[in-house]
């Protein structure tokens, strides 16, 4: 059922974001016709088409019967610049962040669960900082579940923390 649920949910969320003219990314697994299973993330555009899609590299032991991605994929939009996309546990290394910017990404969409560093909240959003400072590049943080906070923020190529929502389900908005 998952290649068709998954085939379902982007036609839902394209229609929404068609509608509201805007990008959304949005992160889950998924099967092909081959049955590899790969954790995913879906960047889809102001007309609600996929633009790209990214594969988690780096796997923690709980994802080791997934297969990894196999690049940093960095997608050129008119108004956004390069956009590259990172999924939980690619943040806690340096690596990833730093081959999107390599590539070309100006802004950098990470979708996590468990924040960015091995410990608590406040290295976790210092991880978050640091990486947008070496690549300097904004960072986009959509942050939920886990044993961490939930939320979203918005990070300048500076380190600055420019928003940041805490609540579940709150949206960080931004002009950058």
């Amino acid at each position: 059922v998952l290649p068709e649920a998954v085939a379902r949910m982007l036609r839902r969320l394209g229609a929404a974001t068609a509608a509201h003219n805007m990008y959304l990314f949005c992160c889950t697994d998924t099967l092909d016709s081959e049955g590899v299973l790969r954790n995913a993330a879906f960047f889809l555009g102001r007309d609600g088409l996929e633009i790209g899609r990214y594969h988690k590299v780096n796997l923690p032991l709980h994802e080791q019967h997934k297969e990894p991605g196999d690049g940093f994929p960095v997608f050129q939009t008119p108004d956004l610049g390069g956009v590259g996309m990172l999924i939980c546990y690619d943040m806690v290394f340096p690596e990833p962040a730093r081959c999107l910017a390599l590539n070309g990404a100006d802004i950098i969409f990470c979708l996590t669960m468990g924040g960015a560093a091995p410990g608590g909240e406040d290295i976790s959003r210092a991880a978050f900082r640091t990486r947008a400072v070496e690549n300097y590049c904004y960072l986009v943080v959509s942050w939920g579940g886990g044993n961490a906070r939930t939320g979203s923020m918005i990070i300048s190529p500076r380190g600055d923390i420019l928003v940041d929502e805490r609540e579940p389900g709150a949206i960080a908005i931004q002009d950058i």
